[in-house]
């Protein structure tokens, strides 16, 4: 109960003098200089502070929307229509293009644009195309 207690008292201590004020409060976002909310912003605060989830990705030299599409894809939510379906979506649950389960392996992996776009990456980049999802 003593830590308790103290921890109490330092957080009255710290609101004790906080003065309110009627109207609205302003919003401004501490980690960009103009106080506007970026996705890069919380990105780079979360990366430097520790936050290690796929900081690998956030490294790389490519633009950033490549860079969320890429975090996206290795945690496996990109809207495919088997992500929607887990969110209540009653809609087609086959690929548009060859009517099997359209889920993300499918659509980067064993489709034949995704299996074409493979190709190209591993060209361009000289990089062993991934056999699933786990290879970045």
């Amino acid at each position: 109960m003593g830590n308790r207690l103290t921890d109490w008292h330092k957080i009255v201590t710290s609101v004790a003098f906080i003065n309110l004020n009627e109207g609205l409060d302003p919003f401004v976002w501490s980690l960009h200089e103009d106080g506007i909310f970026t996705v890069k912003s919380m990105y780079s605060y979360l990366v430097n502070n520790g936050v290690k989830f796929t900081q690998e990705i956030w490294h790389l030299k490519l633009p950033l929307n490549i860079k969320l599409i890429m975090w996206y894809f290795k945690r496996g939510v990109i809207l495919t229509k088997d992500n929607l379906a887990t969110r209540n979506w009653n809609g087609n649950k086959l690929c548009n293009f060859c009517s099997k389960s359209e889920i993300i392996r499918h659509l980067f992996f064993e489709y034949h644009y995704g299996k074409a776009l493979w190709r190209v990456v591993h060209f361009v980049l000289g990089i062993k195309p991934p056999k699933n999802i786990l290879c970045y």
